[in-house]
Parts: structure tokens; sequence; C-alpha cells
């Protein structure tokens, strides 16, 4: 009896559907359309065939984080706080 951690990927396009863990003494197998992957991967991730391409994550900043980010005092941090939370007019 051996637990096995693997990538189960789609065949079509190569997208890691899931990371499952499952016994190897078992009959299971992965589902039709599907393949499963010894490699350290997550749920969004690409297989292109010989490694895992990890998924991209946009970071988009707010503009007051921008402004709170570059604020060169406490009062002007303030400032920006109370314009967040609606205390200004």
């Amino acid at each position: 009896m051996a637990i096995v951690k693997r990538a189960l990927v789609r065949d079509s396009d190569g997208l890691v559907d899931n990371v499952i863990k499952y016994d190897t003494a078992g009959s299971w197998s992965a589902p039709t359309g599907y393949s499963l992957v010894d490699a350290v991967a997550s749920p969004g991730d690409t297989w292109n065939g010989s490694a895992v391409v990890p998924k991209t994550v946009a970071v988009v900043a707010h503009p007051l984080q921008t402004r709170y980010n570059g604020a060169s005092n406490d009062a002007a941090r303030i400032a920006i706080l109370a314009e967040a939370v609606g205390l200004t007019p």
C-alpha cells in the first residue's frame, strides 16, 4: 500500500484540474480524457508534456493603495485612509 500524490491533467489542453492522493495498491485510474502526472502542481497550472507551467496571476493595485504606498508622511496616509472609508467630502 502506497499513497501517492499526482496531478490530474486534462489530456486535451494539459490543464491541471486537481491534485489528488490515492492508493497505488487499488485499481483506481484517471478518468477518460485525463492523465496522472507525477509532478508538483496546483489546480490551474498547465502540463506542457515535460514540465509544469504555473498559472499566471495578475496583481492589480487599487489606486488608493498606490497613493498610500507613495505617501510621504503619516498625515497623508491618514487622509488617504479617511477617503477610503468615506470620511471625507
